[in-house]
């Protein structure tokens, strides 16, 4: 079994699962307009999950992700870890802060929603479950991408070490070298 790279495993996070979602989300909105009984009869059961409580707890939760999001980003923006270099290195950083920003998007979106439109209509319900499972890919996708950046980093990092202990092994080796030379003199 062939080792994923780190570009390859950095490129699989695209928008296709989204974009899906979206469609699929347009798709059943064109069929609830045209009276399709089966999307008509979710009504019922959106308009029944969706209680004031739940939308609270969609806020709460999205609320926390966004946070997340933001100290992430401050974290990555303000400290040079190993694998910067291999982020810029290979142009990565853009589709970084495109995956960050889409899931603060995305999460905020989530929490307008839930907060400030009080509509009980199948449309606004269908819409906020379908921003709702979308900021949940997407930060799903966000958590895989911090565990990559983390590996990758160990990795980094455990390299440097390795390399650190050479130099001054080398060094220590060269040191007394030179001392047992002096000491010959």
């Amino acid at each position: 079994m062939r080792k994923n790279t780190f570009k390859e495993s950095f490129d699989s996070f695209n928008m296709k699962i989204e974009c899906a979602i979206a469609l699929i989300s347009i798709i059943v909105i064109i069929l609830y307009l045209t009276k399709f009984s089966f999307i008509t009869s979710l009504e019922g059961n959106l308009t029944s999950y969706f209680s004031q409580e739940v939308k609270n707890g969609i806020s709460s939760f999205f609320s926390i992700t966004v946070g997340i999001y933001i100290a992430v980003v401050t974290i990555i923006s303000t400290s040079i870890i190993g694998i910067s270099k291999a982020i810029l290195q290979r142009k990565l950083d853009h589709l970084l802060i495109s995956i960050i920003v889409g899931g603060m998007t995305e999460g905020l979106v989530a929490v307008g929603l839930s907060v400030f439109c009080t509509s009980k209509g199948f449309v606004y319900l269908w819409l906020l479950a379908t921003i709702v499972i979308v900021a949940i890919v997407s930060f799903i996708k966000f958590i895989k991408l911090l565990l990559l950046i983390f590996r990758k980093n160990l990795e980094i990092m455990a390299k440097t070490i390795d390399e650190d202990e050479k130099y001054k092994n080398d060094l220590l080796t060269h040191i007394e070298d030179i001392a047992e030379y002096c000491r010959k003199k």
